[in-house]
């Protein structure tokens, strides 16, 4: 099969990520730890030009390369790997591939992905299993990519959504896909 795997959300802490960096910048107290209960809750807690230096400077300072790993994910890509091709998607701005490519190096090494695609319409990119955080990306698949299945990450800031195919963690991902192997 074919895996169509997000980055930002599911395999790496953007929202720790982009706290730690904001607080080093700027002398801000944002709890890196703490899990966004809505989708624009980082940029609801700064300002609009510190907003803009994380997505500019931010960036071009490596936020994307200095991401920690969401725990499980090399493990769980690596299992994967042995029996389907992954596709790591991401949104990620172009000034961010380079330490995108950085990333999946350091932090997922060994790993034999089938691609990275860096696109907005994920679904684009044909898979039969897609996991993403964002409820829009995975109404895109149902709007545009069925019968795919769309397998929401839970998040905080995604609890809202009703969702038939929902996963907390990487084993229940693995779990999903290997009930869908036959």
């Amino acid at each position: 099969m074919r895996l169509g795997i997000d980055m930002d959300g599911v395999c790496s802490d953007w929202t720790y990520g982009a706290r730690r960096m904001l607080n080093q910048r700027f002398d801000l107290n944002l709890d890196p730890n703490k899990e966004s209960e809505s989708w624009d809750e980082i940029m609801n807690l700064v300002t609009k030009d510190q907003w803009r230096w994380l997505w500019d400077a931010g960036v071009k300072r490596g936020l994307f390369y200095t991401l920690r790993q969401v725990p499980g994910t090399a493990g769980a890509l690596r299992h994967l790997s042995q029996k389907h091709d992954i596709y790591l998607l991401t949104d990620r701005p172009k000034a961010a591939r380079f330490d995108t490519f950085r990333w999946i190096v350091e932090q997922l090494p060994g790993i034999d992905f089938a691609g990275l695609v860096f696109s907005k319409a994920k679904w684009k990119i044909p898979c039969d299993i897609y996991l993403d955080d964002k409820p829009e990306n995975v109404l895109g698949v149902i709007e545009n990519r069925a019968p795919s299945i769309p397998v929401l990450r839970s998040r905080e800031y995604n609890k809202h959504v009703e969702w038939p195919w929902r996963v907390n963690d990487w084993e229940e991902f693995i779990r999903l896909v290997e009930e869908r192997e036959d």
